[in-house]
């Protein structure tokens, strides 16, 4: 049965590789470009999730408990990583909304003290001839 499984080895591997590749983009990226990380993360889940529905019928017509064992250790592995992105795309989120506000509130205050120094914010033409 074990030859059966290869497909779903690789499918777990390419998942944790996706999972490092979201992990380093934020430790290194200033502005992490979530939608095609998600994009990718969603195709390799699928394959994911189709390799271990493949390998719940296998085990259910032939129950092997230390192969049930290992790749549900594995899934727990994910899982708790999965958690930890969750967690920082929160905190991520979290900041753009922060520093978007600032940002707005910059710019409202700026228009403020643009026009209390009798600014119209039209700029003035001078025409000579």
């Amino acid at each position: 049965m074990k030859s059966k499984l290869n497909a779903l080895d690789r499918s777990m591997e390419k998942y944790k590789a996706i999972q490092e590749k979201q992990i380093n983009a934020f430790e290194t990226e200033l502005m992490p470009d979530l939608e095609s990380l998600n994009f990718e993360r969603a195709a390799v889940f699928a394959d994911l999730k189709n390799n271990l529905d493949h390998f719940s019928n296998l085990v259910h017509d032939e129950p092997d408990m230390e192969l049930i064992v290992h790749y549900q250790t594995q899934l727990e592995e994910i899982m708790k990583i999965d958690e930890l992105l969750k967690k920082r795309i929160t905190q991520y989120k979290n900041e753009l909304k922060r520093h978007m506000s600032d940002t707005s509130k910059s710019k409202i205050a700026f228009h403020g003290y643009k026009k209390s120094a009798g600014s119209t914010g039209l700029k003035s033409i001078y025409i000579s001839g």
